[in-house]
C-alpha cells in the first residue's frame, strides 16, 4: 500500500495524523495487525503524529 501525503511543503502533522486514521480503518483482520511505515523527509513531529493501531 502506497500513501501519498501530497506537497512536502504542504504535509504537516495534521496530514499525517488524517493519512494514519484512514489507513488504520481501512485494514481488516484478513491484512494481519502488522503495519510497516517508511518515511521520506520527515520530521519527528509528523511522524509520531501517525496513528498507532
Amino acid at each position: 500500500m502506497l500513501i501519498g501525503l501530497g506537497k512536502t511543503d504542504k504535509a504537516d502533522a495534521h496530514a499525517y495524523r488524517e493519512a494514519g486514521a484512514t489507513v488504520v480503518a481501512s485494514c481488516k483482520k484478513v491484512h494481519g495487525n502488522d503495519l510497516t511505515v517508511l518515511f521520506h523527509d520527515a520530521d519527528l513531529a509528523c511522524m509520531t503524529s501517525l496513528p498507532r493501531a
